[in-house]
């Protein structure tokens, strides 16, 4: 089918797709204020990033699968997030949430959560690897084609990002000049995708095209072999790209109408099965939802892997709630079981706030031991009519509320009139989780403080030396502390 006819498919589907979205307008709709636009336009942009970030991980599952380099699987690489990326980019959208969209000033339309931002963007990048490399990434993959494979991968990512930078850059224009409803700017917006006024998808295309014609095997069982997803069989590279395309066309539509409550049906932009019509068929795994194509069940719906759950765990075949021990993240959690009402999360962890951390500190949207004051406190043993109180010596140890976060002293020793130059004195043996520890404060800024001493005795700290002391040890005790301040 030639490229153009597909344009021309694709904007006649779109338009008659407009009327449903009328169910999704708010009855007090209006113009939105520069903070509601604010919260939509960085919402949509942390998903576009969220979705490129999931592009990018497939490149790099590719790219290991070819090089020997994965510790498992390449299906399994593409879902596990081996290097954080995705996992950091579902908690900037959260974070975008907490941030600029506030519950009493969040946007009467073209907007829905975090959760479904970060569903949406991760579930349909993951299901475009899927629409044309086949379910199982390793059964496609074959040595001696990498190029053309991984070519073919990024050329696709390259129209999925021109055409979501298109629906970016129409959509806060059309906020700024006063849309008032979701008809409006889903007309304006999703149709600017499918106009393409400045040819900038179709050269994609072409790149594709090239790429296709110049690294891979001419149309055919080898072909189909390589990339057994949903456009197996086409006749002619052309025929393959504008496939291709279609695959894609259908999956910026059903993430920016998941991202921002459009009512949509995107199949009308490709060839798979309808989620709407009330019934389990095709690849579905419960009715409407699950497999490839549709959106994620609710929980206790059927399943045939976590893919197919809103929780993204499949246990039976049965969609489980999200919990806090399934080893997945999903419900409020801020990363994999902590946080968000789940346990506090360790040092590295993604978090949205303090709450979130062991540590009660997140910086950056990382768990961090944060500034911490440490107050460490010794008594010596009681002397007698003859025998000197000691102070204990040793080490002692104190951690914040993540035992990583932590840090250990060296304690006077000996008598504790002992003279200044003799004696031991407090110093920080060793620490975890911060970039320093040091003792300040007291009487000479050390950290130092003399508390107590048997009678007649005076309480000082050394000159220059961190070693409490007393004047008197005979017939009494003495206590004192070392205060150490440690930094993130």
């Amino acid at each position: 089918m030639h490229l153009a006819t597909v344009r021309r498919i694709f904007t006649s589907a779109l338009l008659a797709t407009l009327v449903l979205a009328v169910s999704t307008l708010p009855a007090d709709a209006q113009p939105q204020s520069k903070s509601q636009q604010k919260c939509i336009n960085s919402m949509n942009k942390a998903g576009v990033k969220l979705c490129r970030t999931v592009g990018k991980d497939a490149d790099s599952c590719i790219k290991g699968f070819f090089k020997g380099q994965l510790p498992g699987t390449a299906q399994d690489c593409l879902m596990d997030d081996l290097k954080g990326r995705v996992v950091k980019a579902e908690a900037k959208t959260i974070s975008t949430e907490a941030k600029l969209c506030p519950l009493l000033l969040q946007p009467d339309f073209a907007f829905t959560s975090a959760a479904i931002v970060n569903a949406a963007a991760a579930g349909e990048a993951r299901g475009l690897v899927a629409d044309v490399f086949g379910s199982d990434l390793d059964v496609a993959l074959t040595p001696g084609n990498e190029k053309c494979q991984r070519k073919v991968q990024k050329a696709y990512e390259k129209i999925l990002k021109e055409k979501l930078k298109i629906f970016l850059k129409c959509k806060k224009g059309a906020l700024k000049l006063g849309t008032s409803n979701v008809v409006d700017l889903a007309n304006v917006c999703m149709g600017a995708i499918a106009a393409d006024t400045k040819g900038k998808i179709a050269k994609r295309i072409l790149k594709l095209t090239d790429t296709l014609i110049k690294t891979c095997p001419a149309p055919g069982a080898a072909l189909d072999a390589l990339f057994p997803g949903r456009c197996v069989g086409e006749p002619t590279h052309e025929a393959w790209a504008t496939c291709i395309d279609v695959e894609v066309e259908g999956r910026v539509c059903g993430k920016l109408s998941q991202m921002d409550g459009f009512a949509f049906d995107c199949d009308l932009f490709d060839d798979g099965v309808v989620c709407n019509d009330g019934e389990a068929n095709g690849d579905e795994t419960d009715v409407d939802c699950g497999g490839l194509t549709c959106p994620t069940c609710p929980d206790f719906s059927g399943c045939n892997v976590g893919t197919d759950c809103q929780s993204g765990v499949c246990v039976g075949n049965v969609c489980q709630p999200a919990s806090c021990s399934d080893g997945v993240l999903n419900g409020p959690e801020t990363d994999v079981d902590c946080g968000g009402g789940c346990p506090g999360c360790s040092l590295g962890e993604t978090c949205v706030a303090g709450g979130d951390c062991l540590s009660t500190s997140c910086v950056g949207s990382v768990c961090t031991c944060g500034n911490k004051a440490f107050t460490f406190n010794i008594s010596s043993n009681s002397g007698g009519l003859f025998d000197s109180a000691e102070w204990p010596g040793g080490t002692q140890n104190l951690a914040t509320t993540d035992p990583a976060c932590n840090a250990t002293v060296n304690v006077p020793g000996g008598n504790i009139d002992l003279v200044c130059a003799l004696g031991t004195e407090f110093s920080i043996n060793s620490f975890s989780g911060f970039s320093s520890c040091f003792g300040t404060g007291g009487p000479n800024g050390d950290g130092c403080e003399a508390l107590s001493c048997p009678p007649v005795g005076i309480a000082s700290c050394c000159p220059g030396i961190a070693r409490p002391s007393c004047s008197a040890a005979l017939n009494g005790s003495g206590s004192a502390r070392y205060l150490v301040q440690c930094l993130d």
